[in-house]
Parts: C-alpha cells; structure tokens; sequence
C-alpha cells in the first residue's frame, strides 16, 4: 500500500481524494490545505503526525499554488519523500528550487498530467520536425474561469516541445497593425467550467493540421497524477515527467 499525502484540497484535490478511494494499492492519509482559513498545518507537522499513528507518507502530490512551494521544501529538507508536483505558474527562479530539491528527492515535475498531453507532446515534437518552419505554429488553451495563470503551463510546455531552442518568439495574443513575424502565437481563454483544452494548429500553403486534446473532467489529470505515484516509488532522486512515466 501507498500512502499519499495531499497538498491542496480544492476542486482538484477533492477529485483526486475521491479517485484515491477507489484504488486498491494507494491510500490519502492527508490532506493540507493552505488556502482555508486560520493556520494550516505544514508538511513537518503533518509527517510528524502521521508518523505517531504508523502512518508515514510514501509520497507527497501537490495540486495547490506555488505560494505553498518554500512550505514543501522546508518539509522535504525533515523528511525527504518523494514528490508528484502538478502545480503550475512557478516563475523561473522557483523552478530552480525545485529542479535543487530534485537532488534529493525524486519529482514529477509536469504541467500536465494527462496522458493524452503526454503524447501530445511527443506528436507536436515529431510533427514540427517532419513540417519545419514552413508552417507558421499557434497555439490556443482553454480553461475555467477560476484558473489563475495564463498561458497555461500546458501550453508553455507544448511551446518548448515545438520550439526547444527558443528560435521563435512567442506571441500572447495579437492587436493593431503588422505582419506575423518569426513567431508562435499563444492565446488564451478564460470562461466557465472548461476543464482544459488544447489545440496546436499547422498551417501552411493550402493546408492546415490541428492537434487537439479536450479534457472533460479533472479526472484525467487524477488518473495520470496517481499513475505517476506508482512510477516514482524506488526511484533515486532526480527530476521526471511524463515521458518518463509513459515509458516506464
């Protein structure tokens, strides 16, 4: 059995604590939710514990804010355990820790845990090395209107799967006067209870490709995180994602 803590308890973490129930080898022993009201308890206090019922965590999921990143390094640095981090909006500087902390814990660290963005990555990669750039890239994601950053992580990801050399610029969004230049184009919408969508278009002289994955519930995400927790048992500490769990 695997015991998994989680980090975050809004809609996400109420779907994946819900998804956790229905499995047989993993098992929540806690949840910490940062955004309620008054002081939460830390990842220290709640291994601490855990760890007077018999009940140390295996493993720690993360689905909150990257406010709550120095409180997971803190708790990591007492009791290194590995780490599913599903947050997004990092800046790069936070990225750093955290690829820091991945040399001492095993992370997951993805913007995405769906494994249909997983290959979509991969696709959009083989595609943009079959196409080249005679096909101008533009990207647009969709989400719920609660979703606070922009573009979403997803979308930066599959960015540097297109472009990993940075060769292009990236465009967010278009207004006024001018000609495309050496660009991708990113755009992002905002609105109801759009669980996530993605779609890279192609286009070129008279024709145009469009990659898409629509999510229709979190569940995916829940899915591919807990699938994630399986992969990472036993593995040194290192920095991993998705890629790695697929071909695992």
């Amino acid at each position: 059995m695997i015991n998994a803590v989680l980090i975050g308890y809004g809609k996400m973490g109420k779907v994946l604590e819900e998804t956790i129930k229905a499995e047989r080898d993993i098992k929540c022993v806690g949840i910490i939710n940062p955004r309620r009201e008054g002081k939460s308890r830390s990842l220290v206090e709640l291994c601490e514990e855990l760890s007077e019922k018999g009940q140390m965590p295996d493993v720690v999921i993360d689905f909150s804010h990257p406010a709550n990143l120095k409180m997971i390094i803190k708790g990591m640095d007492k009791y290194p355990l590995p780490l599913i981090m599903a947050t997004t909006g990092f800046t790069d500087e936070e990225i750093e820790k955290i690829r820091d902390l991945s040399k001492i814990v095993p992370i997951i660290f993805a913007s995405n845990f769906s494994v249909g963005i997983a290959l979509m990555n991969r696709i959009a990669k083989e595609m943009v090395n079959v196409l080249g750039d005679s096909f101008d890239v533009e990207i647009i994601e969709k989400h719920h209107n609660r979703k606070i950053d922009s573009p979403s992580g997803t979308a930066r990801t599959l960015v540097d799967a297109i472009d990993p050399q940075k060769e292009f610029a990236r465009k967010h969004g278009r207004e006024g006067m001018g000609k495309r230049a050496k660009e991708i184009g990113i755009h992002s919408i905002r609105g109801g209870t759009i669980a996530g969508e993605h779609t890279v278009i192609f286009a070129g002289e008279n024709e145009v490709l469009e990659l898409t994955h629509r999510a229709e519930s979190n569940l995916v995400f829940a899915k591919g995180a807990l699938r994630a927790v399986r992969f990472i048992a036993g593995k040194r500490p290192g920095l991993y994602n998705m890629d790695h769990v697929l071909a695992d």
